[in-house]
């Protein structure tokens, strides 16, 4: 295991560096002149002149980069164009917003998608499980955008309403995370509903699918043979050989759940990192830009090596071969 996990390490080194280049090679290519981004203010070709110098943009593009790298990997990371304010320490307090948002999210999708995906699979054909593909294809078809919206008019706005908790006092109640008990209920947890919807959806219909054809493996059936009960054979000889698909599909879809952040957290007007790409962009702040991309690419890699590990220690064999089994 020890070997498998260094080899899958060492591979994800020049993936990563080849990641590093695309976020460059992309980023320059905007049209967006540093510079004159700086020194939007003034409009003086001085200004312009300096800060080009400054920040090393009359140098060769290739120097250019290696600037950048040796910056990234040193933890200097500069300061924003149009802030002053320190890269590091915007998207570090990004990433404090946003971090929760994400692992709640991925834990609460994982567990509901395991549950109902079980559910379906143990009575493939019935009502139950056609409701639950029902409800998945709904899932899958609604926009976070829009479902972020209606959230917000259902639970602030409407229900509160209904049930007579429109009180501007309620806000305002003190609670462990020094935020107001209704305001923190909405800004975590509406969220985070709609982040995992269509991630429930999709997940729960691979978790289905996978473990339907594991349970009809010779080892399952031998399970069966012995007199195990049902609840047995499913949760302990089933779903481990069917969760092996699911790991995979979690780790493609960080990727996604990446620009679903964006999105969820511009709805919501959370101070996370999609809010700081969306300001970078705006601004043409590529002193931001890159590194945040440079991190959004990490966290890929790393999801997908995270990937590869859970899924040679659920099936062994990937540990001898190298390679997933068909």
């Amino acid at each position: 295991m020890g070997r498998y996990v260094l080899r899958r390490v060492l591979v994800s080194i020049p993936v990563l560096v080849l990641a590093s280049v695309l976020v460059f090679v992309v980023v320059r290519s905007f049209g967006v002149d540093p510079a004159r981004a700086r020194c939007a203010t003034s409009r003086d070709p001085a200004c312009i002149e300096r800060v080009r110098e400054r920040l090393g943009l009359d140098r060769p593009l290739a120097a250019q980069y290696l600037d950048e790298m040796r910056g990234v990997l040193t933890g200097d990371w500069g300061q924003s164009l149009r802030s002053d304010r320190s890269v590091a320490a915007a998207i570090g307090d990004a990433l404090a917003e946003t971090a929760p948002l994400v692992g709640w999210a991925m834990l609460v999708s994982l567990v509901a998608a395991v549950v109902i995906g079980v559910s379906g699979a143990r009575r493939p054909g019935s009502r139950r499980d056609h409701t639950y593909g029902a409800l998945a294809i709904a899932g899958l078809a609604v926009p976070t955008f829009w479902l972020g919206l209606l959230v917000i008019q259902l639970f602030t706005y409407d229900l509160p309403r209904w049930l007579g908790l429109d009180d501007p006092v309620l806000y305002s109640v003190p609670d462990p995370t020094g935020r107001g008990a209704v305001a923190g209920f909405r800004e975590l947890a509406l969220p985070v509903l709609v982040l995992s919807v269509q991630l429930v959806a999709g997940w729960s219909r691979y978790q289905r699918a996978a473990l339907i054809d594991e349970l009809q493996t010779d080892h399952v059936r031998t399970a069966r043979a012995k007199g195990l009960t049902e609840r047995r054979v499913v949760w302990k000889h089933g779903l481990r050989g069917a969760s092996t698909s699911l790991v995979t599909v979690v780790a493609l879809d960080a990727g996604a759940l990446i620009g679903g952040v964006v999105i969820t957290e511009r709805v919501f007007s959370r101070p996370g990192m999609g809010t700081l790409l969306v300001n970078s962009v705006r601004d043409g702040d590529t002193r931001i830009l890159i590194p945040w991309l440079l991190v959004a690419g990490a966290v890929v890699v790393v999801a997908n090596l995270v990937a590869d590990i859970g899924y040679a220690w659920l099936d062994p064999r990937v540990r001898v071969t190298g390679e997933r089994p068909a």
